[in-house]
Formats: C-alpha cells, structure tokens, sequence
C-alpha cells in the first residue's frame, strides 16, 4: 500500500468522525493506523479483530466499500492508494 498523502489522511480522519456503521470505523482505523506504522497484528488486537480481517481491509476492496460515490467508475482518492 502507497503511503497515504495529507489530503488522503484528511478525508479519511474526517470520514472516520461520522462513519457509516462499526465496520466503517474498523476500516478506517486499520487504513490510518497502517499508515501510522502500525502492525497488522497490533492493529487486530486493539481493534479486536482477527489479523485476517485486517489484512482484508487492507486490500483494494476495502477502500472500494469506503468510497461513498456512487457508480463504479468513481475516481476518488481511495482508490488511488493501490494504483
């Protein structure tokens, strides 16, 4: 994964004081905490998640279910971050 620009980091933080739902946090805490350096293994325990699911949130998938575009032709910042 690219390391994530301010303007990613800020949409992100600013998504993550109004999720959608737990699993939208989870999400978006994994991507940030990642990002920060933190391990996968780290990252599942203080989550509370297994280190299968974040290693699954990591994935492009991921960042395709935190896009709140609609379409599938979107071409919003989090989908750069695998390009």
């Amino acid at each position: 994964m690219k390391k994530l620009i301010p303007s990613q980091r800020a949409d992100l933080e600013h998504k993550l004081k109004h999720p959608k739902d737990y699993s939208e946090r989870n999400r978006l805490c994994v991507i940030l905490g990642y990002d920060e350096g933190i391990s996968t293994k780290n990252l599942a325990k203080t989550l509370r998640i297994s280190p299968i699911t974040v290693q699954k949130y990591l994935r492009e998938k991921a960042f395709k279910r935190l896009c709140r575009h609609p379409g599938n032709n979107c071409d919003c910042i989090l989908l750069e971050l695998f390009a």
